[in-house]
């Protein structure tokens, strides 16, 4: 199976990264999975991934993407 890193930076200008599984072309979907690989809290409106990753810190615009090959 292909893993995914996702990198992002955070508001206090630290960066992150997380791995996911499967492969995740689309930003908007990239944002959903980091959300849900950090176990990020609900923010005021808990389906949206941008308010969720703004409200941990998290810059949305600067989630990326890259393919990992096994």
């Amino acid at each position: 199976m292909m893993k995914m890193q996702i990198t992002f930076n955070k508001t206090d200008g630290s960066t992150g990264m997380a791995l996911v599984d499967g492969v995740v072309n689309d930003p908007i979907e990239a944002r959903r999975e980091l959300v849900a690989a950090l176990d990020l809290p609900d923010a005021s409106d808990h389906n949206d991934a941008d308010a969720r990753l703004r409200a941990a810190g998290i810059e949305p615009a600067s989630v990326q993407v890259v393919p990992l090959v096994e």
